[in-house]
């Protein structure tokens, strides 16, 4: 599914990403899933076991009504989804993007499952409460007063004693932060390296792999990353922290270092 969708959504971002205040997003939702078929990108099966293990099961005793903020595609939505089994579960899906939203109704449609769909920022998102939000590394992204918004956007939705399930990169003081020129070099020849077994399926050639690649690095390595200290910082004004772990990332081309968390809102 995810080769047949990634040259779906690889020829639809175009016309579909819109004006996020920082011009269009297709050079991210074009590609992010053309990496992830080459496991270049984070994404939610880099921490599979830590949403498996804390993600609330189809056993719950009532029904879990879950909201994912932000998502790339719809891998997100989709560990959400197994997590709670066919019963007693409510999803919904909100992005500012409509792209990932249709790539969630895309693959809703082709499982037979239910999924609401919104879009709209999160930080301005207000309707009903819920007793789940989850994310993979949606925060990573965000600092100071933008995130400052997002995690009270996060403590509002939720209900009384409901968590927030992410993971965050973060930077390490272990891990030497390269030159802007290298990481995008070193994106590129490992995405085209690895293209080869996918050209076929997904009928995008290694040279517009290139092209996406570099595009995609050169956007990427140009946000600030935070210390896993001053993220703790700004969790715990909020949110009660039961769980707190770090991960190195899996990928080769660009190391780093995440944290996961299990946030509670008291």
């Amino acid at each position: 599914m995810l080769a047949e969708s990634a040259a779906h959504f690889a020829s639809l971002a175009p016309r579909t990403c819109g004006e996020t205040g920082n011009g269009s997003c297709a050079w991210y939702h074009g590609s992010w899933q053309c990496f992830r078929l080459i496991d270049l990108v984070s994404n939610p099966d880099w921490h599979a076991e830590f949403y498996q293990r804390w993600l609330p099961p189809a056993t719950a005793p009532a029904e879990v009504r879950a909201l994912v903020s932000g998502t790339s595609d719809y891998t997100m939505p989709a560990y959400v989804l197994d997590a709670l089994g066919e019963a007693r579960r409510s999803v919904t899906v909100v992005d500012r993007c409509p792209t990932p939203l249709i790539a969630c109704e895309w693959m809703a449609e082709r499982l037979g499952v239910a999924l609401a769909t919104e879009h709209a920022d999160v930080r301005d998102f207000r309707h009903g409460e819920f007793d789940l939000v989850c994310s993979d590394s949606f925060l990573s992204r965000s600092n100071g007063e933008s995130r400052s918004a997002l995690l009270d956007a996060w403590h509002a939705l939720l209900a009384p004693g409901g968590r927030a399930v992410t993971t965050i990169r973060v930077l390490d003081p272990d891990i030497p932060v390269d030159r802007r020129e290298t990481l995008v070099d070193s994106f590129v020849q490992t995405a085209v390296a690895s293209w080869e077994p996918f050209q076929r399926d997904t009928r995008i050639p290694i040279p517009t792999v290139a092209r996406l690649a570099e595009e995609y690095a050169a956007h990427a390595v140009d946000y600030e990353l935070d210390t896993s200290e001053g993220v703790r910082k700004a969790l715990d004004e909020r949110f009660r922290i039961v769980h707190w772990e770090t991960a190195d990332s899996p990928n080769g081309a660009w190391r780093g270092r995440y944290v996961r968390v299990v946030l509670q809102k008291s």
